[in-house]
């Protein structure tokens, strides 16, 4: 308990200081639910301690005709409730059996009564504590792997970059169309809400400019980059444009509702606006665009930055308001834009040039992990053959651009 109490810590300051890509926010996701889940299986064995306290309870009772009192840390045990319910209490064979059908009678209406009491205080009880976050159905599709290449087509195997057409038919790629995307290289795309480049740089794999992604990558720690660079196409407050995942398939190996309840609950608290729902027909991860990206820069056509600069100059000053001044860090703007309340104080304009860089250390696309350093975590097989993506949306479901990374791994789910 005391180790996982260190990783909650941790992710919780990290979280505050909210230096998060969207790929990290779904790391920090899962390393929260793990800690959630550790503490949930010591708490699974001290239920079933109480189930077995209180059919002793129980059988007291019926020997001398009173329900007595149940102590209070037993009554939100449902590992209890599930014995009662499936045994009734039955009597075991060490046990003295009932002479009279009378004490039978007797005995099954205490029980019936006791197991409906602690059932309705354990469910009021968890209501009041746990709140899932249920999605919108959509009936939305994403690309799947029938419409992907042959593997051995893939110019980057075993790793593929792509449109996902489905979701954002509008989105066009000039060079590339529906079919691999470039890899180490800036390419061109375009929406109904947003035109611009694309670049995407993963450590150690095949690279269309490997030179160029040796030096990006050479003394540092990250294994990923995607930086989209252009202009909107129609005016949008800060607070409504979004990043990060989603799903149409529920995802495997996951830990019980009420275990990914609490943690939801846990990082929504750490990053207001965030959308997170991981136990559902349609899980998703998405957080603000602004507040999620590593760095962003806001500038005049002409002077924004060579997008496969190895570094950008965090500069919002043409949104104006806080920002105007230049003196706030790209911490503090990540801070500042995850309250939906402040965030919608901005707006994107369709003049400006804006270039948002991700980056982070732990998805190691090259084997489909996370690398957490003292272990991988394989992510194929959780994620049921759907892909990770770099992607934005609007909340209210307008996609501006939506890009899958595959990997073979994916295909034999």
């Amino acid at each position: 308990m005391v180790a996982t109490g260190v990783l909650i810590y941790t992710i919780t300051l990290e979280m505050r200081l909210l230096g998060l890509s969207h790929l990290i926010l779904i790391t920090n996701t899962m390393l929260c639910i793990l800690a959630v889940w550790l503490f949930g299986e010591s708490r699974r064995r001290k239920l079933e301690e109480h189930a077995s306290i209180l059919r002793s309870l129980a059988f007291a009772s019926v020997r001398q005709n009173s329900i007595f009192p149940i102590p209070e840390e037993y009554q939100e045990s449902e590992s209890a409730i599930s014995s009662l319910e499936k045994s009734s209490l039955e009597i075991s064979e060490d046990e003295e059996p009932c002479q009279e059908q009378q004490d039978q009678e007797q005995r099954e209406s205490i029980v019936a009564h006791l197991g409906r009491e602690i059932k309705m205080r354990w469910s009021r009880t968890i209501k009041k504590s746990l709140h899932v976050l249920q999605p919108k159905p959509e009936g939305k599709q994403m690309r799947d792997v029938s419409t992907l290449p042959d593997p051995s087509a893939w110019p980057h195997r075993p790793v593929l970059l792509c449109v996902n057409t489905p979701v954002c038919p509008d989105l066009k790629v000039p060079l590339h169309g529906d079919g691999p995307c470039p890899l180490g290289v800036p390419f061109e795309f375009s929406s109904d809400l947003f035109e611009g480049s694309c670049l995407v740089r993963l450590r150690d794999i095949p690279s269309d400019d490997p030179a160029s992604d040796a030096c990006y990558f050479q003394g540092r720690k990250r294994r990923f980059q995607s930086v989209i660079q252009g202009r909107f196409k129609e005016e949008l407050s800060v607070a409504d444009v979004m990043t990060g995942h989603e799903f149409v398939r529920k995802l495997r190996r996951l830990p019980p509702n009420f275990v990914l309840s609490a943690a939801t609950k846990l990082i929504g608290r750490l990053v207001p606006g965030g959308q997170i729902v991981l136990h559902s027909e349609q899980p998703q991860v998405l957080a603000n665009l602004t507040a999620s990206s590593q760095t962003v820069c806001a500038d005049q056509p002409g002077n924004e930055p060579n997008i496969t600069s190895n570094e950008f100059r965090e500069d919002l000053s043409l949104l104006g308001g806080t920002f105007a001044d230049r003196s706030m860090t790209s911490s503090h703007r990540k801070k500042h834009l995850s309250n939906p309340e402040k965030a919608c104080r901005y707006k994107f304009d369709t003049e400006t040039i804006y270039t948002f860089d991700f980056y982070q250390n732990l998805l190691d696309v090259g084997t489909y992990s996370l690398d957490l350093g003292f272990t991988n975590i394989g992510l194929a097989k959780s994620m049921d053959g759907q892909p990770i993506q770099v992607l934005s949306k609007t909340k209210d479901g307008r996609y501006l651009w939506s890009f899958q990374i595959w990997h073979e791994k994916l295909l034999s789910r």
